[in-house]
């Protein structure tokens, strides 16, 4: 070992500083090249008057030399510094600041710069940059100690990171946001690499939260995103990272798992969580979560490839039901794609208005003619037959395509009005189907009315289906909304009826005018007595309730003589008219239809 000899000790304030004279002189293990640096004393003097703290260490971490600054800022005399290891006298991160927390510096053989605290006698914490050198042994070459340099933070600079980590944060439930999940994902990547740990990334998406919003408004959707957080956070480990990633998203990170068996305990507590019901506004809440799932470095070797493969497992879960949690698996990205070529190809022609309405024929059987027309869309590809609805219309309502489709479906039915009108026709409806989507905007209703006035379609010609399914997942907001289109005078009518749980008990609060029974208690009637029982029943429900009821699925002379007998107010099929174009739409007859029945 190398003998230490002190040079003359500088006085700061009253305390007396013992360093060494060079830094090649140190006590250290083995011998240690500091990159042959000049001797004597001007050298002496640069590092030992320098403002920034110094340190070498061995390559076990633990402490060689320190310049006078290092004692000065940190309050320690030489030998209560010599041989601690250097990560107990300066950590790596700010703390809460935003940074991983991690509690060791990377002592490796690369070149490291980042923020660092460095901790005082008292234990008080200074925030700074952080400048790490691995030394070379001169035989060698190979790494055998380090040099570093920190440098604190000026009152500038410490409002910088003031603003850093606000900027980092989420504003609403305090957590790190999507660019810092981004940030601690590729350190932890960059950790992983070294140490075989294994990083699972998730996606979460709250379902129900955007129910929470169109019900009770902004505020409390915000509180029930907080209660969301709050319970997930007690799942978080002190080495994980839980961020809000989106409105309904939150992204998780779990670090430092050594084996994939642990990863479905862990998402399971994240499900368990959110189980219970959420008291927000005074109402019960009830949400469940979808989670995409990526584990390092199976599914993907760099942070912007797991989270990419994390959204298409998320995309998948969202697909196969609520509540439901997915792993990636490398067909999804190419799922992905395909869906991503979708897309673009059904967003160009939404703006270039690549769509039709066909139009099918509803038959009163009362009056023996046409008394009303369901508009159906179809998309012109330009591969000879029109693609059918229920190839592109779940595709534009996930994308939000639908909101601005909606609205070309609902001026070109209002303008086919017009024309019919201006031709002489008279007492008939045409109905339009609303989506999901199209229910939670609010723009709904106001647009409507401007359609109105731009065409002069008076509201009676206008009738609205939705379906009993849509009506009973978010009922404030569906009758909210149609007490709107009846104050408006439009009729509205519930399609597919019959077919849900719980028909009977909210039918008296919907502000309809048609109850639709479902074509598959239409399909057998003539056989099936049970079937004959419900339809009936439905009949005599409208009748009580003064609701028009409509019959749908009729394909032959048989159904429409019993539907007709059983006292139907409107049969629709293709018995009756297939979808078309609006001139044979508006000629439509059964042809086998007995005017005497």
């Amino acid at each position: 070992m190398l003998a230490m000899q002190p040079a003359e000790s500088p006085r700061i304030g009253s305390m007396t500083l013992s360093l060494p004279c060079h830094p090649a002189d140190l006590p250290v293990a083995g011998a240690i090249a500091l990159h042959s640096p000049p001797r004597g004393l001007l050298t002496r003097q640069l590092l030992n008057l320098t403002n920034d703290p110094l340190f070498a260490t061995g390559i076990d971490g633990r402490v060689t030399w320190v310049n006078a600054a290092f004692l000065a800022q940190t309050g320690y005399a030489w030998d209560q510094v010599l041989g601690r290891p250097i990560q107990s006298l300066v950590l790596s991160g700010h703390g809460d600041s935003g940074l991983a927390p991690a509690a060791t510096l990377p002592l490796n053989d690369q070149p490291w710069t980042g923020e660092a605290r460095m901790s005082d006698r008292l234990g008080k914490e200074v925030p700074g940059l952080l400048k790490l050198q691995p030394l070379a042994d001169g035989t060698t070459g190979q790494c055998c100690g380090y040099t570093g340099v920190f440098r604190h933070c000026s009152p500038q600079g410490e409002m910088v990171r003031k603003l850093r980590k606000e900027v980092s944060k989420d504003l609403i439930t305090g957590l790190p946001n999507r660019r810092l999940f981004k940030d601690r994902l590729k350190q932890a990547v960059r950790h992983a690499r070294r140490t075989g740990e294994i990083i699972v990334t998730i996606l979460l998406e709250l379902e129900g939260l955007q129910e929470c919003l169109n019900n009770f408004g902004l505020a409390a959707g915000e509180e029930l995103t907080v209660q969301a957080a709050q319970r997930l956070k007690k799942v978080k480990r002190e080495s994980d990272t839980l961020a809000r990633w989106g409105e309904d998203r939150f992204g998780y990170l779990f670090l430092g798992l050594t084996a994939t068996d642990q990863v479905v305990s862990l998402i399971g507590r994240l499900q368990e969580v959110l189980v219970r019901p959420f008291e927000v506004s005074g109402s019960e809440i009830r949400v469940s979560a979808s989670m995409g799932v990526t584990i390092f470095p199976n599914d993907g070797e760099k942070p912007s490839q797991l989270i990419q493969n994390a959204a298409a497992a998320l995309g998948k879960a969202k697909i196969l039901g609520s509540g439901r949690m997915e792993f990636f698996e490398p067909a999804m990205s190419r799922e992905m794609e395909v869906r991503l070529q979708k897309f673009i190809r059904l967003g160009q022609a939404v703006k270039n208005r690549e769509f039709i309405l066909h139009y099918q024929p509803k038959w009163n059987p009362a009056q023996a003619r046409v008394t009303g027309f369901e508009a159906l869309v179809r998309w012109d590809a330009g591969g000879g037959e029109p693609v059918l609805p229920g190839e592109f219309i779940p595709l534009a309502e996930k994308s939000g395509l639908i909101i601005p489709l909606g609205e070309w479906i609902i001026r070109a039915a209002c303008r086919q009005i017009r024309r019919w009108l201006e031709d002489g026709m008279e007492d008939f409806t045409v109905a339009i189907n609303l989506s999901p989507r199209q229910l939670n905007n609010p723009r709904l209703p106001g647009l409507v009315a401007e359609v109105m006035l731009e065409t002069g379609v008076l509201p009676h010609y206008l009738e609205f289906e939705i379906t009993e399914g849509v009506v009973m997942e978010n009922p404030r907001t569906a009758i909210g909304l149609l007490e709107r289109f009846r104050s408006l005078g439009i009729r509205v009518a519930l399609d597919d009826f019959g077919t849900g749980y719980s028909s009977l008990s909210r039918l008296h609060q919907l502000p309809i005018n048609t109850l639709k029974i479902d074509r598959s208690f239409v399909r057998n009637i003539h056989q099936d007595h049970k079937s004959m029982a419900i339809i009936q029943a439905i009949i005599a429900l409208g009748q009580t309730y003064g609701l028009q009821v409509v019959a749908e699925g009729v394909e032959n002379a048989r159904q429409m003589e019993i539907l007709s007998r059983a006292g139907c107010d409107e049969l629709q099929g293709f018995f009756v008219g297939r979808p078309t174009d609006p001139d044979q739409a508006c000629q439509a007859a059964p042809p086998l239809f007995h005017s005497s029945l």
